[in-house]
């Protein structure tokens, strides 16, 4: 038996007479109009290349401390990749979580400066440990436990942020940095409406058009507006909000804008906590989107992709491909005249891996036959479109 058809036997295809190609021109209707739909939506636009990287605030260098930030940084790392905090109520994850070490690289320290715990407005130095992770010794932790994995490619958000007057001396205001290190703890990648936020609400913070906007315009519900600067400015979405102190508590009331409208609320004793929910609540509805489960137990799927023009597309593809979370391995079944037919082998559900090929737009779906015997859909047919 040929290496070829044993392949194909093991992908379970059983029709590969020309007849493939007329099946192929008669994609449904409804399939077609869904990929339009997709094609109209950005792509994510940010790679996380730190996602094994983990930063923890320790109070000092003792061996004490260093055992229990390495604690802390897993228990921060499996949220982290994950995207959703009830992970840490996994068996698996807590027991692997109290002999961390055994999955890390290495670890280093610096000196940071952080908001003081007793008054805000205070700035203390401490020292804080960072400590990178190996992922394939994560990886079967991670596989066990059928811990949702979120991929590097991940969205990238504009925030629109007021705070209110008063709350901080002007010299001290650390308040951007508090945000952008949570959102770096989730391994989201953020960036602000303007370099330098302003404090008054009637004064501009962006201009579109032309037209200046006002965090009193957004703040009114005017989602319109954010939602297109976010565009012109290549996020995937917006998060617009409002953090304020009032009767002894820290409040933050917003919405996360993407295709849809999430409202977004939180309260807490310290903003510290409240951005923390923040971040939480977006890592998990991103997390629900794009998150892909593996297991143990492996099945395959056959595509085939168009437009492979050179070596270095085809390159380039199955990079991609063999990156994806929930594929273990590619095989190239066939080449021809710049399409090729591959058998991916999977630790996860194709409908999963879909999500991601969706959501990157490296890879659109074209075509998708239908095997007239089953009535379902077989054999996705893509184009490469980097």
């Amino acid at each position: 038996m040929s290496a070829k058809l044993h392949l194909r036997l093991f992908y379970g295809l059983h029709d590969y007479s020309p007849s493939w190609n007329n099946m192929m021109k008669n994609a449904l209707l409804a399939l077609s109009l869904l990929v339009s739909m997709l094609a109209s939506q950005s792509a994510l636009a940010v790679t996380v290349t730190d996602l094994y990287r983990v930063n923890v605030i320790v109070d000092d260098r003792s061996d004490a401390q260093r055992r229990q930030g390495i604690q802390i940084a897993f228990q921060q790392l499996m949220v982290k990749i994950s995207g959703d905090q009830s992970v840490l109520r996994n068996s698996l994850v807590i027991k692997a979580s109290r002999n961390a070490s055994r999955y890390m690289q290495g670890y280093s320290y610096k000196r940071v400066q952080v908001p003081s715990p007793n008054d805000h407005t205070l700035l203390i130095e401490q020292p804080m440990l960072e400590v990178w992770f190996s992922k394939p010794l994560v990886a079967p932790v991670l596989r066990q436990a059928k811990v949702p994995i979120w991929t590097a490619n991940r969205p990238l958000l504009q925030l629109w942020i007021y705070k209110r007057r008063g709350l901080v001396k002007p010299e001290q205001d650390t308040w951007q940095d508090e945000y952008q290190r949570v959102f770096d703890d989730f391994g989201m990648p953020v960036m602000w409406a303007k370099p330098e936020v302003e404090k008054n609400e009637s004064e501009p913070v962006a201009i579109n058009e032309n037209e200046i906007i006002t965090y009193r315009d957004v703040m009114a519900d005017d989602y319109d507006k954010a939602k297109e600067i976010a565009k012109q400015s290549h996020a995937n979405g917006a998060l617009v909000g409002d953090i304020r102190f009032i009767g002894g508590e820290w409040i933050f009331e917003g919405a996360l804008l993407t295709s849809s409208i999430l409202s977004i609320q939180a309260t807490g004793e310290s903003a510290d906590n409240v951005i923390y929910q923040v971040a939480s609540q977006i890592a998990k509805y991103f997390s629900k989107k794009y998150a892909v489960v593996t297991s143990t137990e492996e099945q395959a799927e056959l595509i085939t992709v168009n437009d492979i023009n050179d070596f270095e597309d085809y390159a380039k593809l199955l990079a991609y491909l063999q990156k994806l979370a929930g594929v273990k391995r590619v095989d190239v079944l066939s080449v021809e005249n710049g399409n090729l037919e591959l058998g991916i082998v999977l630790n996860a559900s194709w409908k999963q891996i879909e999500r991601l090929i969706n959501a990157d737009k490296k890879l659109v779906l074209i075509d998708a036959p239908v095997d007239q015997a089953q009535q379902v859909p077989s054999m996705p047919v893509y184009r490469w479109a980097l």
